[in-house]
């Protein structure tokens, strides 16, 4: 197999990866839950980005589950937010090593 053939084939597979992480991205549910203490009262609030502004939206009774799910999607987005840049650094890189393709 040629080295031509592998940059190929890794360029593909880069390009799948990026389609799933992007998907994965838009199946996480929209928003961040934040704990904002008031007056010494703690109140939940759905933090949601709106064009180029971040709105603020009371949740009357965020449940414990709910508190979970906003973390861990909190959590997931982030590390799938750097599996996508890398996936897209990867690509630019195997893009840029075809392109040359003299020396392959």
């Amino acid at each position: 197999m040629a080295i031509r053939e592998v940059i190929e084939d890794e360029l593909e597979n880069s390009l799948r990866m990026q389609k799933d992480y992007v998907r994965a991205l838009a199946q996480l549910p929209k928003g961040n839950l934040i704990k904002k203490k008031i007056k010494g009262n703690e109140y939940w609030y759905m933090q949601i980005r709106d064009g180029k502004k971040v709105r603020f939206d009371y949740v009357k009774n965020a449940s414990a589950a709910m508190i979970r799910k906003y973390k861990k999607a909190k959590e997931d987005r982030a590390r799938y937010r750097n599996l996508l840049a890398q996936a897209r650094k990867q690509i630019r890189q195997l893009e840029r090593m075809l392109r040359s393709g003299s020396s392959i």
